[in-house]
Order: structure tokens, then C-alpha cells, then sequence
């Protein structure tokens, strides 16, 4: 054993971020078998805070073994039930397993504590309209707005959403909002 890197049975706290950033970059570069040796190699030597569970989950996720990163997500929540990151990726491994329910309900819960990616946003709004649950496609259009400002697509649509949710006054609100933000769309007048 090598008594450089072990510190009372544990690896140094310097062994340890070094190990986490390999872990990290092997990820990202899509060497995830390499990233879950090093991971779980600080896990069976007692390394276990949450960016070791969001690594190693992250990892499992990539490579689709979704119940094992379900096992790790879920062991971030247990933990740090504020946790929108591990929310949002639960609802990403739901929608991979084509299951809507979970899948809505973990994107909401990760939207609800301010996480709110574009990508999971826009696949909340495909999965709510494809359950026929406009008023949640509304909410999510909504958020979208953030990354979207200048998308004219993204206010006619929720405009129509409200129009049919018989929301007249959102419709206009947000109709509103889109005119005074794209000057290409306002009457010429001369």
C-alpha cells in the first residue's frame, strides 16, 4: 500500500480531487468504464459526498445503465433533497425509459427548485402536449421564455396554449410581450 496517497486508510484530500477530475474528464470524453473504475475506487475507500454520486450516476447514465444511476440520483436526493440537478437527470432517464409520468414529475421538481435547462425544458413541453396536459406545456413555455426571448415561435405557441386553455388575458400578455420586444413584428407605419 502506497503510504504517499493514504492518509489514516483514506486517500489525501489532494489524491482525492485529482482522482474526481480524471473521473470527470474521462467522462467527457465518453470514457465512462474508465470514469467509474476511479469513482468507485474512492467510494470503496469511504469517499462519499454527493459530487462522487452525481459523477458516478452521470457516468451509469451515459453508458444507459439507467437503474444504476437511478441507485446513485436517487442516493444524491436522499441526501440533498433540493437538489435540481439530480431531479432533472431522473426525469432524463425516465423520458430514455419512455416513462412520461416520472419523467414530468421529476422535470417539474427540478424547474420547481430553479433548475431549468433548455433541453429538459423543451422535452417537459413535448411529453406534457403529447399527454394533452397544455396547462403544464404552458408552465414550461413560460420558463422557456428566459432562453428564448426572441423566439417568435416560442410566443405564438404559448399564446395558442392559453388561447385554448380559454386563459385569454395570458394570451394577450404574452402577445404583448412578443411585440414589444421584436419591433420587425409591429405595424409600419409611415
Amino acid at each position: 500500500e502506497d503510504t504517499h496517497t493514504r492518509r489514516q486508510g483514506a486517500f489525501s484530500d489532494h489524491l482525492v480531487l485529482a482522482k474526481l477530475y480524471l473521473a470527470a474528464a474521462d467522462s467527457d470524453a465518453g470514457y465512462f468504464d474508465k470514469s467509474i473504475v476511479l469513482l468507485r475506487e474512492l467510494q470503496d475507500n469511504g469517499y462519499n459526498k454527493p459530487e462522487l454520486y452525481i459523477l458516478l450516476g452521470t457516468a451509469y447514465f451515459e453508458k444507459s445503465d439507467y437503474d444504476t444511476a437511478f441507485r446513485y440520483f436517487r442516493t444524491i436526493l436522499d441526501r440533498k433533497p433540493d437538489f435540481g440537478y439530480g431531479y432533472n437527470i431522473l426525469g432524463e432517464a425516465y423520458f430514455q425509459r419512455k416513462d412520461t409520468e416520472n419523467a414530468l414529475a421529476y422535470y417539474r421538481r427540478a424547474f420547481e427548485l430553479g433548475y431549468t435547462p433548455e433541453r429538459s425544458l423543451r422535452t417537459y413541453i413535448q411529453l406534457a402536449i403529447g399527454k394533452g396536459n397544455m396547462v403544464d406545456a404552458a408552465y414550461a413555455y413560460e420558463l422557456l421564455l428566459g432562453y428564448a426571448p426572441d423566439d417568435t415561435q416560442v410566443y405564438a405557441t404559448l399564446a395558442a396554449i392559453y388561447k385554448e386553455l380559454g386563459q385569454y388575458d395570458n394570451a394577450r400578455r404574452v402577445l404583448t410581450r412578443l411585440l414589444t420586444r421584436d419591433i420587425s413584428l409591429k405595424p409600419q407605419v409611415d
